[in-house]
């Protein structure tokens, strides 16, 4: 009996090391990279990502990350993406951007 038990515990500790681990990805396909990402952060941009002489202004919070900040990423799917966490703040405003995705810019 102990060792049909000790081996269902074998057993599972095999199934459990063997299940997959899934980067979050854009619907693209692509992975976030995890210092932006906590699983579900990251999604592409729902509002107008404008260049400005300051930076990136996000129009929908009015956001803009400056062109040097540490926040831009290079997208890899050529579009504009988003990683915040979910909720608000105390004001009701979105709570602080992790990361912006940016598409490569013409010259």
């Amino acid at each position: 009996m102990r060792l049909r038990i000790a081996g269902l515990f074998v057993l599972l500790g095999l199934c459990l090391g063997a299940a997959p681990s899934f980067a979050h990805e854009a619907p693209s396909g692509w992975s976030y990279s995890t210092d932006c990402c906590s699983g579900f952060d990251c999604a592409p941009a729902t509002a107008e990502v404008r260049a400005t002489p300051q930076g990136w202004l996000l129009t929908d919070t009015g956001e803009i990350v400056s062109y040097g900040s540490p926040k831009l990423r290079q997208s890899g799917d050529g579009e504009f993406h988003v990683c915040r966490p979910p909720g608000l703040q105390v004001d009701g405003s979105p709570l602080p951007l992790r990361c912006l995705y940016v598409p490569p810019q013409g010259y």
